[in-house]
């Protein structure tokens, strides 16, 4: 094992921990009990997105010393989301101000990264009004996502306690809990979905479950891979390091452990396990597995009624299979049930880890979940359906009791066919299967609903022709987690977890395809749904999820040190001194506290910022009763309240307490220091002493630390007796000699002589790794976007880049600046460069450096910047920002949309969407929007198009159109943008007012074909350019030689790959019989 610590790091968190308690105390709560949640998605292809939306119109003139400070969580890691905007009233806006930063120099324009401090964590940002900001009045504030994405990714965030403060006093609170004093939208681009909800941090009482299936044993029974759409880790030939080099097989426990895990980075909360009859499997290695764990996941029980109806045909002499239906009629059928199924079930699984309808506790009213599949199985069904489960509901209460001695009465949650069928009355929820192929279905009974939620729906592998649901790249999961709906639901239900054959799952998989090729990160529906959950129904302020607890000896003698260590996965920092760990002794066989054990075994002597891990250490009390064998359950403390009284999950383990010990392991042998750059390593082998549970390393620049407590703590390794361990400390002083002392610890603290080693590190003389995918291209006609991807170095600290109009930079003092941005190594970055000179070539050179001023070797991009007009606009991609002014109309077309423009030397014309709105041709016009496709069908591109405000500037006399003859009509394709025609000739023209004459070779309907004696012929032999008249044309001009006048336009039939020659003429003058 290997082992990082980076001690700069650790110095930089306690000054931020800090900061952080003096802006807590001096001005503003950290996190209310409401917060505004604001989640975008982009669209697939990447492109600047920007929604920016008003939450306050309070007024206010800035003050001398006025700031802006709030609150935000970023639920990604991404730039460009968590900030605000103001606007002032004199609609000028603070984004671009200059000197508007934070407390980290980050711009407060929201375009800027706020990753490093807020993703996964609550950041406190301070941001000073700008000077030239001071005297005006605030209109309105707003928050904002603005950055350049694609893939549908999902952007989310969280903001509280927004507030103006002044000499740390607030004097203007914009938001800090309930509803926004205003909400709407200034403006957006680029956004494919969004929502903004307020309200509780975690809706109180919402649970999300999945369906996890666990008939799959790899790689001997219901695992090839050939049957299934996507493929998890470790099937046939495929063992898996994170099955612990084992396979997907519920006989395997690191699987379940596995599969529980990611269940959690889902924000998963209840495992809904398909049951089939097969409790060995759940008692033996699934119960196991979350004893080990510590995952909190909670186990509730779908009954898939296809077991019932086929263990009947069975007994009844045919094959496991539902040949025949159940009748329900007869009362002997219902143990098929209780008795072979619901009971056993339970039975198997400790009631600590049922899932509960409300997560309350069975004491407090919490019942045991049963979601159950079809009643298409059963006869029977209205007459007796009712009957059947009230009947299951007394058994169980009969055979199942809490700890004060009370029945327990399952929650029963039906598929929608019970309802339909009329057998649902003994239910106490309603949900519908088949979720995966829409877009969320959602039931309420009784004040309890349930939603039911999923990615999408693909079995045409084991069934023909079978049925497919796309995904969408994900769309279809966001779009049914409606966030609205997700808000008002107690159980939110993911359809599924691993169903494999029917392509449901949201489980890491290798192979999830992107529609434009390729495949997503293999988490990247797990992190999906995670984000979901956090943007709208939150997460818990206190949330605890003890690590590793397998690490936890069973076995315990008086004065025992133990350690655990536990993750903050709530929205709240744990104050040091605050917070604490408690514990209590359960009773083995009832599961109730014994008196007096419930204790404060350790205060946390530091803060543990939300998403960050500490190891905790705590001696047994001496007060606790001399019992051999209970249950040890441990949870987190905030002042009086334990985290598991706010629906939290405490780890609980079986312990024996035995006798005292203090005899010490023996030391570690091999201990050797080798120093790198700014760096040592360390490597050790740990002593064979049976009892043997940690190494711990302590550092000083003095001299070898004497003791345990001495010098500054590098590692705290737990481990088996007898294994070699590593570990490097990074960011150290080059020519300074380090003393480290390796301390061995056994389970109840006893401690080791030391082993010592020492080692002096060098100068870092490496620079980091240069950016790759480094790209250019437009944003607006003026603007660039330059785009790159971080190198993985762990000493990468910033991306400089510079630009020249001559060639490439070749230093980063070279040529002129365009941006400096500190990330995060393997982060995405993005800039745009602003108003660019058209016809320019920009050469942009990217450097990345360490902390020690390393710089890599320049990532290059370049980009021309073309003089705008109606032919080079079209060389741009969809939704660049574009200017076309002085152009001239040439051509209008109500009947389909729009209407066309050239520029005055008659060079290219280009498409106008939209009404002409009193404009005639001739009209001087200036266009300011986006170039995009023109799709008639929404689907087939057939010429590009402009889309935005059209104002008129003047009028000239109508322009001559160009003269051609039918084989240069349309002209080639520009590739990738620009369409073209059917064996072309000569440069593109569509969007042109061109002139032909030739000989009408045929008529049909509104259409004329005119060939010149080009002798062009479309993709049905038909010879001549295709001409639309604005009716009916004139009898009998077949064979005659007309001119017609136009503008081409796209035209693409169904089936064709391409245009045909197309010209659309404007009314009858355009057209002339010759003779």
């Amino acid at each position: 094992m290997s082992y990082t610590v980076n001690m700069c790091k650790r110095v930089c968190v306690q000054e931020l921990i800090a900061l952080f308690l003096i802006l807590l105390i001096v001005v503003v709560p950290c996190c209310a009990d409401e917060v505004i949640r604001f989640r975008v998605q982009s669209p697939q292809f990447s492109t600047w997105v920007r929604d920016y939306r008003i939450i306050s119109q309070k007024m206010w003139t800035v003050q001398p010393g006025d700031c802006i400070e709030y609150d935000v969580y970023l639920n990604c890691c991404a730039q460009g989301i968590g900030g605000i905007d103001i606007v002032n009233s004199d609609g000028t806006r603070w984004r671009d101000m200059p000197g508007w930063n934070d407390q980290n120099s980050i711009p407060g324009n929201p375009n800027a990264d706020i990753s490093a401090y807020a993703y996964g964590k609550w950041y406190h940002r301070r941001l000073v009004a700008p000077l030239e900001a001071i005297g005006k009045t605030i209109s309105r504030f707003e928050i904002a996502v603005d950055g350049y994405y694609g893939d549908y990714k999902l952007l989310s965030c969280q903001y509280d306690n927004i507030v103006i403060t002044n000499g740390g006093s607030t004097v203007l609170a914009v938001y800090q809990d309930g509803t926004p004093d205003y909400i709407g939208l200034d403006f957006k681009r680029g956004v494919e979905t969004e929502d903004l909800l307020y309200g509780p941090i975690r809706k109180p009482n919402t649970r999300i479950g999945a369906f996890l299936f666990y008939w799959y044993d790899a790689p001997y029974n219901n695992a090839n891979p050939s049957l299934m759409p996507y493929h998890p880790y470790g099937l046939v030939g495929d063992p898996w390091v994170g099955y612990n080099n084992g396979y997907y097989s519920m006989l395997n426990q690191y699987w379940w452990e596995a599969e529980f895990a990611d269940m959690r980075k889902a924000g998963v909360d209840i495992a809904a396990l398909i049951c089939w009859g097969d409790h060995d499997s759940v008692a033996n290695y699934m119960v196991p597995a979350l004893e080990r764990s510590g995952c909190g996941i909670k186990i509730a029980m779908f009954d898939d009624t296809t077991s019932e109806c086929c263990e009947w045909n069975v007994d009844q002499g045919r094959s496991y299979y539902p040949h025949e239906k159940m009748p329900l009629e007869n009362p002997a059928n219902w143990v098929y049930f209780y008795d072979r199924k619901i009971k056993p079930f339970f039975q198997a699984v400790p009631k600590k880890y049922w899932a509960t309808h409300n997560g309350a506790s069975l004491e407090e009213g919490g019942r045991p979940i049963i979601i159950t599949y079809t009643a298409a199985w059963f006869t029977g069904v209205s007459s007796s359906g009712t009957a059947l489960w009230q009947w299951i509901k007394d058994r169980f209460a009969a055979d199942f009791r809490d700890a004060n001695g009370n029945g327990i009465v399952p929650w029963v949650i039906h598929d929608n066919s019970w309802f339909q069928q009329g057998g649902a009355g003994a239910a106490d929820g309603r949900y519908a299967w088949g979720a995966a192929t829409c877009w969320g279905i959602s039931y309420e009974l009784g004040g309890y609903r349930v939603t039911s939620i999923g990615p999408g729906y693909d079995d045409r592998l084991i069934r023909s022709p079978g049925s497919y649901a796309d995904r969408y790249d994900g769309r279809r999961l966001i779009s049914s987690f409606n966030g609205q709906q997700a808000f008002v639901s107690n159980l939110i239900m993911l359809e599924t977890w691993n169903e494999l054959w029917e392509g449901t799952s949201v489980q890491r998989c290798k192979d999830y395809p992107k529609s434009t090729g390729g495949y997503f990160p293999e988490t990247y529906y797990i992190d999906t749904s995670r984000e979901l959950v956090e943007s709208s129904v939150g997460l818990r302020e206190l949330d605890a999820t003890f690590l590793r607890t397998w690490e936890i000896p069973e076995t315990f003698k008086r004065g025992s040190v133990i350690s655990v260590n536990v993750r903050n996965d709530g929205l709240l920092p744990w104050i040091a001194g605050n917070y604490s760990l408690g514990g209590r002794l359960l009773d083995s066989s009832t599961g109730a506290v014994i008196p007096g054990t419930e204790k404060v075994l350790a205060t946390l002597g530091q803060t543990v910022l939300s998403g960050d891990e500490v190891s905790i250490g705590f001696n047994l009390p001496s007060d606790w009763p001399s019992t051999t064998a209970c249950l040890l359950q441990l949870d987190m403390v905030q002042g009086s309240t334990w985290f598991a009284s706010l629906g939290d999950q405490p780890v609980t383990k079986s312990i024996n307490l035995q006798p005292s010990d203090n005899i010490a392991p023996s030391r570690v042998s091999n201990f050797l220091a080798v120093a790198g750059q700014k760096r040592i390593t360390l490597s050790w082998r740990n002593p064979s002493t049976s009892d043997f549970r940690s190494t711990v390393i302590r550092m000083s620049t003095s001299g070898y630390p004497s003791s345990i407590s001495s010098g500054t703590l590098v590692a705290h390794r737990p481990a088996a007796p007898n294994s070699n361990d590593s570990c490097i400390v990074e960011n150290l002083t080059p020519g300074i000699t380090y003393y480290f002392s390796a301390f061995a610890q056994d389970a109840v603290g006893n401690v080791s002589g030391s082993r010592n080693a020492s080692a002096v590190p060098v100068a870092d003389t490496s620079p980091p790794g240069p950016v790759s995918n480094f790209r250019a291209s437009f944003l607006t006609m003026n603007d660039v976007v330059l785009t790159w991807t971080n190198p993985l170095d762990a000493d990468y600290r910033q991306t400089v880049i510079r630009y020249a109009t001559s060639g490439y930079p070749t230093s980063p003092t070279d040529g002129f600046p365009v941006c400096l941005q500190n990330l995060l190594p393997g982060s995405t970055g993005s800039f745009v460069h602003e108003d660019l000179i058209q016809g320019r070539t920009y050469y942009y050179s990217a450097f990345t450096c360490d902390a020690d001023s390393n710089y890599s070797q320049a990532a290059h991009a370049s980009i021309t910047v073309m003089l705008i007009n109606c032919s080079t606009v079209k060389l741009l991609p969809d939704n660049v920002e574009v200017e076309l002014r002085g152009c001239v109309v040439t051509g209008i077309y109500p009947e389909c949309g729009g209407f066309y423009i050239e520029q005055p030397d008659r060079a290219a014309g280009i498409r106008v969407a939209g009404s002409a709105g009193g404009l005639q041709v001739g009209d001087v016009v200036d266009v300011v929007g986006t170039i995009n496709t023109y799709r008639p069908d929404l689907q087939t591109p057939v010429e590009r198009e402009l889309r935005g405000t059209v104002t008129k500037t003047g009028h000239v006399s109508p322009l001559e159109p160009f003269m051609m003859n039918c084989r240069s009509v349309g002209g080639e394709a520009v590739l990738p943008y620009v369409p073209g025609v059917n064996d072309p000739y000569g440069p593109n023209n569509i969007g042109l007012l061109v002139k032909i004459v030739g000989r009408v070779t045929q008529t049909l309907g509104y259409y004329l074909l005119v060939d010149d004696g080009s002798n062009v012929r479309d993709l049905e032999g038909r010879i001549g350019v295709l001409v639309s008249c604005p009716g009916y044309p004139p009898t009998n001009l077949t064979g005659r030689t007309v001119a017609v006048t136009g503008v081409v336009c796209g035209s693409r039939p169904i089936g064709w790959q391409t245009n045909r020659r197309f010209i659309r003429i404007r009314d009858w003058n355009d057209l002339l019989v010759l003779n």
